[in-house]
């Protein structure tokens, strides 16, 4: 299952790369990745990052359909790590804070 996950996120990685092909692996692989939840913050991290970048240029309707389904699920993902006792701090780095469910946190100079 972590080789199935991983190969859905390199997918999603990917199209951002190649943005403007056919859109139909990232679609199967943003569908697989919503079903299965992810353990690694880091992981999930960078799963909300794409999916950020995903929602500001969508190459389709239907990959926009998939990220904003996915975003509205995030508070719930966060929470299934916390509950399960896993560190939560690749989270609240500066880089990535704002996720929903955890809190923002920024570095003032």
């Amino acid at each position: 299952m972590i080789t199935t996950i991983n190969r859905a996120l390199d997918t999603i990685l990917d199209s951002r790369k190649h943005y403007g092909r056919s859109d139909e692996a990232l679609v199967r692989a943003l569908a697989a990745v919503s079903t299965r939840s992810i353990d690694d913050p880091q992981l999930l991290a960078e799963f909300h990052e794409n999916l950020l970048f995903l929602r500001a240029y969508p190459p389709s309707a239907s990959v926009l359909s998939h990220v904003e389904t996915s975003l509205k699920f995030f508070k719930k993902r966060v929470s299934h790590l916390s509950e399960a006792g896993i560190d939560l701090s690749p989270l609240v780095d500066p880089e990535v804070s704002g996720i929903a469910g955890t809190s923002v946190t920024s570095n003032f100079s």
